[in-house]
């Protein structure tokens, strides 16, 4: 805070955001579904009480203090070891790239806290009885479905939590998890059904928990399409691009941003509206284009498949560029994304540094090696699974929302990984407790604890 003044908020999803904000176009709040609108939300109801740009990130700040404060708890109420507690705790609380984010008009300042406050209410909910219990996970499941307002990916977190919620239980009274999962489903229930409904008013595209999927299939096929080896579906000649395959733009984004793309002939409103006419045209392009794909690449050998891979996992290393901006740039006085904004609801001056302190920029090449923290965690989650009592089916459950969501990033963006980063270590983190059970359980009388397991079999 005293480094870095006011906000750092050139970053390329961060006018989006003011702009839904704002308010003052079509759509209101929804206006550009690319992003969902919980964070916009949030920068709604700062904006309401401040125009400060230093107030916005202190408050960020302190929602990302709150949740990794609230994880150690968690952790220390599932039994963990003061020392698994602490590191998982620090994943949060010292993680530096963590708090780049929370210094930014950037949704991960909602969408980690939110991940993290609906797994400490799941912990509490597994770990209490009666009504109590019900109310953890009521809000459970209320933080786990403003996780997928602000990040589309976080919509996995919703059954998990309630996964975690049984799973985290004793053995012994998970037939009395129903009151606590029916909790759980309720709060999420409450915030999503609302979301979808004001959606749905807000653009008239239906009820969508994903909006523009038919859209993105289509820009992931365009550059390839050959409408001349396919049958365009009713309504759809129009997407057929004129352009010979080797002279298209190959970016996705083209596809479905820029106005001189076909989508904007067949659809002028643009992204997500007339989606299953997108999503018909790309099903029917997609054999001709896999076919065509496959006669320019040869199938890869056994090697050149772990290479692929490998070179995901890389993807989240590099610098990737826009993705979090030094901090001790000064960008303009009016970013290109905000000059279209009606009302901006901060005053946001020219970022700049106050003193001479180390910028997190500096810190952060240390710390990027998300794809080789994923694969360690992988590695000791695999070799824990068979020694490990209890928490396995837990790590599994975080496994699950791993995987989901490297899915959707695809080392498109590095800032994308930090939540992935995240989860996997904690999935490791459960494991080796679950390790350390079995070795106390070996040396002396079992500890009474949750999440144990029947058998190491179970």
């Amino acid at each position: 805070m005293a480094g870095v003044r006011p906000i750092t908020y050139g970053l390329y999803d961060s006018g989006t955001y003011l702009a839904a904000a704002a308010g003052g176009r079509p759509g209101g709040l929804f206006y550009d579904v690319h992003h969902p609108v919980g964070y916009s939300l949030w920068l709604r109801i700062v904006g309401a009480l401040t125009d400060s740009g230093t107030v916005l990130a202190a408050s960020q700040h302190a929602l990302g203090a709150i949740a990794g404060v609230f994880l150690w708890f968690a952790l220390r109420r599932l039994k963990l070891p003061l020392l698994l507690s602490a590191v998982g705790a620090a994943l949060v609380l010292w993680n530096p790239e963590v708090v780049q984010l929370e210094h930014s008009i950037m949704s991960e300042a909602l969408y980690i806290p939110a991940l993290i406050l609906a797994f400490g209410g799941a912990a509490y909910a597994a770990t209490s009885t009666g009504r109590t219990a019900a109310v953890w996970g009521f809000a459970a499941g209320v933080a786990a479905a403003v996780g997928y307002t602000a990040r589309y990916p976080g919509l996995v977190w919703v059954p998990l939590i309630v996964l975690l919620i049984v799973v985290l239980r004793p053995w012994a009274e998970r037939r009395s998890a129903a009151l606590p999962v029916a909790g759980a489903v309720f709060g999420a229930v409450l915030v999503l059904v609302p979301y979808g409904v004001a959606q749905s008013r807000a653009l008239d595209i239906g009820f969508e928990f994903t909006p523009g999927a038919g859209w993105n299939a289509y820009a992931n096929i365009a550059s390839d399409a050959d409408c001349s080896k396919f049958t365009p579906p009713p309504g759809t000649r129009k997407l057929c691009d004129r352009t010979p395959p080797a002279k298209r733009p190959k970016a996705t984004e083209f596809y479905s941003w820029d106005h001189s793309s076909p989508a904007f002939r067949l659809e002028p409103r643009g992204f997500p509206h007339s989606d299953d006419l997108f999503a018909a045209f790309a099903a029917a392009a997609s054999p001709s284009v896999a076919k065509a794909r496959n006669e320019d690449d040869p199938a890869p050998t056994p090697l050149a498949q772990i290479e692929s891979v490998v070179d995901g996992a890389e993807n989240y290393t590099g610098s990737s560029a826009g993705a979090l901006s030094p901090m001790a740039a000064r960008n303009p006085p009016i970013e290109a994304n905000e000059q279209a904004i009606a009302a901006p609801l901060f005053a946001l001056a020219p970022i700049g540094t106050q003193s001479l302190v180390t910028t997190y920029d500096d810190v952060k090449g240390v710390v990027r090696i998300h794809g080789w923290m994923v694969g360690a965690a992988l590695v000791i989650t695999v070799l824990g699974l068979a020694f490990a009592r209890g928490f396995r089916l837990a790590a599994l459950a975080f496994w699950l929302f791993v995987a989901a969501n490297w899915y959707a990033a695809a080392g498109y963006n590095a800032r994308y990984a930090v939540p992935v980063n995240i989860f996997a270590l904690l999935a490791s983190i459960l494991i080796l407790a679950g390790v350390w059970r079995t070795w106390v359980a070996r040396r002396g009388p079992q500890p009474e604890s949750s999440g144990a397991e029947p058998s190491p079999a179970a």
